[in-house]
C-alpha cells in the first residue's frame, strides 16, 4: 500500500489524469462536431482565392469581411487539392483543442516540479481536466472558426514566456507566437503588448529580449497589415466597423460577461484567491531549495485573461454565447490552477476538495443553466446549428446551385444563410449586416440590438445602388426594411426554395426560366397594366409608377414602356434615386 502513495505513484497518477483529460476532451470535441454560419463566410473567401479571384467575398469587390487572415489562408489549402475546407477546418480546431489540453498539462507538471519540489507529485493537471470538462470549449473545439487555434497560439506564447529563463531567443519565439495570434484575430496585438511588458519585467537582459520579442511580432503582423491596407484600403478589418467595435457598450457587455461567469462560476474565485495568496501563502522553493515566486506567471495569466475579458465587456460582448471567452479560457484555467496550488497544495485534503470543485463545478451545474439567452441578444449557436439544420442548408445550397450556376444573380442574405450561398456559389451577395460590405458597415449606428446585427442596408442601397434581385429570407428583412412599401410583390421558385424578387432584370429572369425557375412575368403584367393605363386614377398611377421605377425602370432602359407613365404624370424628365410611392403620389398624383 505504501508504494501506491509514493511520489512516483502519485506522479504516474497525475500523468494518467492528463491522458484522461486528452481523451475526454478529444471525444467531447468530436461529439459536438458542428459548423458555425460565420465559418462559411471565410470559406467563400478561401474558395475565391483558390479560384484565382483573390481574397474577396464577391469577385472584383475588395472588402475584408473576416478577422482571421491566417485561418482563411489555412482553409484555402484543401481547395488546391480538389476538396473543401469543412472537415479540414474542424479537424484543425479539434487538434488545437487537444493540443491546448496537452500543453496545459505539460506546463503544469513542469512548473510544479520546478516550484514545489517534493510536493510536485501531489499536484493534479487541474487546468487540463477543467478544459476537457468545459462544455462550451467542447463546442468550439470544432465550429469551423478560429476560436481554438487562436487560444492555442496565445497559450503557447504564454508557455514560452514563463517556462524557463527568458532569453532573447525565447522572447523572439514568444513574440512569433503572439504574431501568429494577431493573424488569427486582431486582439492578438493587445495580448502581445502585455506579453512585451512581461518581457521588460522578467527578462534578465531586458532590452535585447524586448527588442527580439517586438521584432518577431512586427515581422509577422507588419507585412500582413501593410498588405491589408494596400489590398483592402483599411487599417482594420471591415467587421470592426460593422460591429461598431470603436464604441463602448458596457451594459450589454456586462450581461454577456455575467452570463458566462454565472455558468463558469469557479472563475469568480480568481480575485479572492489572488488576494489571499498574495497576503497569506508561504513562499515556495524550487527543486534546488531556493525560494522562487509563482507570482510572475500568475500575474501574466491574470493580465492576459483579465484584459481580454474587459475588452469583450467594453464592446458589448457577442451574439454567440461564450465564444469570445474561449479565446482566453486556457489562461483563466491556468491562473486558477496556479493560485490553488499556492494556496492549498501543502494541505492534501483541502487541495483535493478544492480541485474537484474547480474542475467539475461548472460541468456539474451546467444542466441548470438556460441555453436560451435571446433576451440578452445572445444565442447558443452550437445548438441552433444542429447537424439536421446544416444538412438542410447544404441541400438548399446545392439546389440553388443547379438553378443559378452560370447566372450572375445578386442576392441579399441574412448571416445564417452564409452556408447556403457558399454551397450555391452565388455570383454577387450582399450580407445584410455589413460584415462583407463597406457601405453598410460604415452606416451610423441607429440603435443598439443584437451585437454584430445592428446595421442593415438602406432601401435605396439595396434596390438602386446594388440592384439586388433576390431575398431568400423575407422574414429577416422584408419586415424591418418594408420592401413592400416601395416595390410590387413578386416571388420566384427555385425548385422548393421561394425567393422574394427585389428588382427585375429581364436577361437574368430569362436565363433562370430556362433553368426551370418559376415566377410570374412582370413585363407581361406591365404590358397589361399599360393597356389599361387611361382608366387608372392618377393617384394610383403615381403610386404604381414609383413602385415600378424602384423595381424595374431605375436600372433598365425601357423607354417604350416608361414613356406613357411620364406623359400621363406630366413629368418632363425621368426621376432619380429611390421613390417612396406614398410621397411620390402626393406630389404627382393630383
Amino acid at each position: 500500500m505504501s508504494s501506491l502513495a509514493s511520489p512516483a505513484a502519485r506522479s504516474r497518477g497525475a500523468d494518467l489524469l492528463l491522458v484522461a483529460a486528452l481523451v475526454l476532451g478529444g471525444v467531447q470535441g468530436a461529439r459536438h462536431w458542428w459548423y458555425c454560419d460565420d465559418a462559411f463566410i471565410g470559406y467563400r473567401y478561401a474558395q475565391h482565392l483558390a479560384a484565382g479571384e483573390g481574397l474577396v467575398f464577391n469577385p472584383g469587390e475588395r472588402v475584408e469581411g473576416y478577422t482571421d487572415l491566417l485561418w482563411v489562408l489555412w482553409n484555402a489549402l484543401p481547395f488546391y487539392f480538389g476538396s473543401g475546407p469543412e472537415v479540414w477546418a474542424n479537424l484543425s480546431g479539434l487538434t488545437s483543442y487537444v493540443a491546448c489540453l496537452g500543453l496545459l498539462g505539460v506546463l503544469q507538471q513542469s512548473r510544479a516540479r520546478a516550484l514545489y519540489a517534493e510536493r510536485a507529485a501531489q499536484a493534479w493537471p487541474l487546468a487540463a481536466l477543467a478544459g476537457a470538462l468545459h462544455p462550451d470549449w467542447n463546442d468550439y473545439a470544432t465550429s469551423g472558426i478560429e476560436t481554438t487555434p487562436f487560444a492555442l497560439a496565445v497559450l503557447a506564447a504564454y508557455a514560452v514566456l514563463i517556462w524557463k529563463e527568458l532569453t532573447p531567443r525565447r522572447a523572439a519565439w514568444a513574440g512569433a507566437l503572439f504574431g501568429v495570434a494577431t493573424l488569427l484575430r486582431p486582439e492578438g496585438l493587445m495580448l502581445g503588448a502585455l506579453g512585451g511588458l512581461y518581457v521588460l519585467w522578467q527578462a534578465p537582459r531586458r532590452l535585447p529580449s524586448a527588442f527580439a520579442f517586438a521584432a518577431a511580432i512586427v515581422l509577422l503582423w507588419g507585412p500582413a497589415q501593410v498588405w491589408r491596407m494596400l489590398y483592402y484600403g483599411d487599417f482594420w478589418p471591415n467587421t470592426y466597423y460593422a460591429k461598431s467595435a470603436e464604441l463602448s457598450w458596457y451594459s450589454q457587455g456586462a450581461q454577456y460577461t455575467w452570463s458566462y461567469l454565472a455558468k463558469y462560476w469557479t472563475l469568480l474565485a480568481l480575485p479572492p484567491l489572488a488576494v489571499w495568496v498574495w497576503k497569506k501563502a508561504a513562499p515556495v522553493k524550487d527543486a534546488a531549495g531556493a525560494p522562487r515566486s509563482a507570482w510572475p506567471e500568475i500575474a501574466l495569466a491574470l493580465a492576459l485573461w483579465g484584459s481580454y475579458v474587459f475588452s469583450v465587456l467594453r464592446v458589448g460582448g457577442d451574439f454567440m454565447y461564450a465564444r469570445l471567452f474561449i479565446h482566453v479560457a486556457p489562461l483563466g484555467l491556468v491562473a486558477l490552477e496556479r493560485l490553488w496550488e499556492c494556496a492549498a497544495l501543502s494541505r492534501r485534503g483541502v487541495y483535493a476538495a478544492g480541485a474537484l470543485i474547480l474542475v467539475a463545478g461548472p460541468f456539474a451545474t451546467q444542466a441548470a443553466y438556460p441555453y436560451n439567452l435571446l433576451a440578452y441578444s445572445v444565442a447558443d449557436e452550437a445548438r441552433l446549428y444542429s447537424p439536421e439544420v446544416g444538412r438542410q442548408q447544404d441541400v438548399n445550397g446545392l439546389e440553388l446551385l443547379r438553378y443559378t450556376e452560370g447566372v450572375p444573380v445578386r442576392v441579399l442574405i441574412f448571416g445564417s444563410e452564409a452556408r447556403i450561398v457558399y454551397r450555391a456559389r452565388l455570383h454577387d451577395v450582399l450580407e445584410g449586416h455589413g460584415l462583407t460590405d463597406r457601405t453598410v458597415a460604415r452606416r451610423p449606428l441607429a440603435g443598439r440590438g443584437r451585437p454584430g446585427h445592428e446595421k442593415i442596408p438602406t432601401l435605396d442601397y439595396v434596390l438602386i445602388d446594388r440592384k439586388i434581385q433576390f431575398l431568400f429570407r423575407p422574414d429577416a428583412y422584408a419586415e424591418p426594411m418594408q420592401f413592400n412599401r416601395v416595390i410590387p410583390y413578386y416571388t420566384a421558385h427555385f425548385g422548393s426554395i421561394e425567393a422574394f424578387v427585389l428588382t427585375w432584370d429581364p436577361a437574368i429572369m430569362r436565363a433562370l426560366w430556362a433553368k426551370g425557375v418559376r415566377s410570374r412575368d412582370f413585363l407581361a403584367d406591365l404590358d397589361a397594366y399599360l393597356a389599361d393605363l387611361p382608366n387608372v386614377p392618377r393617384g394610383k398611377l403615381a403610386d404604381d409608377y414609383a413602385r415600378f421605377w424602384n423595381f424595374y425602370f431605375a436600372h433598365t432602359d425601357d423607354p417604350a414602356r416608361e414613356r406613357p407613365f411620364l406623359e400621363r404624370l406630366g413629368l418632363k424628365a425621368r426621376p432619380s434615386g429611390l421613390l417612396f410611392p406614398e410621397r411620390f403620389a402626393q406630389e404627382h398624383g393630383r
